[in-house]
């Protein structure tokens, strides 16, 4: 009888426990897919007023357009999971709404490209400098580099295309190599 009793309060505390953690997990994505993006640092750039203008209203139309993509995504993002919780998912059906997923990501980089050469615009040649240098930055806070293999050196394939420091790979001329580095 106390065996299960013990078993029996495992398995409470255990589908407890579950619950607990699949709302905790349902709540941090929820409120993550509805955090609006970072304000962009315009501050670091020393802009003039009439940039700052522009640049706002620049930014809030994209953000007017890329809300309803993101609505849209999210939906078929959602669809795509329910085919595949299925016990025999339809693959003609799964392919079409990921291929629908990707279809409106790729607006959504159209919109943030096209953004992007319009906020180059409105730069001078200083603050443009600066400003790609912030998102190079950023780009590898948050990982960018990493999709590629991580930093890249030169070599004769051309930029970005040799191997990763500290890596063997293609032999590299003693002009490219850094200080304290010696072929292998």
């Amino acid at each position: 009888m106390l065996n299960k009793l013990l078993l029996l309060a495992l398995v409470f505390s255990l589908a407890f426990n579950l619950a607990f953690a699949g709302i905790w997990a349902y709540r941090t994505v929820e409120r993550r897919r509805h955090m609006p993006p970072p304000p962009p640092p315009w501050g670091a750039l020393k802009l003039m007023p009439e940039q700052q203008t522009k640049l706002r209203e620049s930014w809030r139309q994209m953000g007017e357009k890329m809300a309803p993509l993101h609505g849209e995504a999210a939906k078929h993002r959602d669809a795509l999971l329910e085919l595949m919780a299925a016990e025999n998912p339809d693959e003609k059906a799964v392919l079409a709404e990921q291929a629908r997923v990707e279809q409106i990501e790729e607006q959504i980089r159209q919109l943030v490209m096209a953004q992007m050469l319009e906020t180059r615009k409105i730069l001078d040649p200083q603050q443009r400098a600066a400003w790609l240098e912030m998102m190079r930055a950023r780009g590898e806070r948050f990982g960018w580099g990493a999709h590629r293999g991580g930093p890249r050196v030169k070599d004769a394939n051309g930029p970005g295309d040799g191997p990763r420091p500290g890596t063997r790979g293609l032999r590299r001329g003693p002009e490219e190599l850094g200080p304290g580095e010696r072929e292998k």
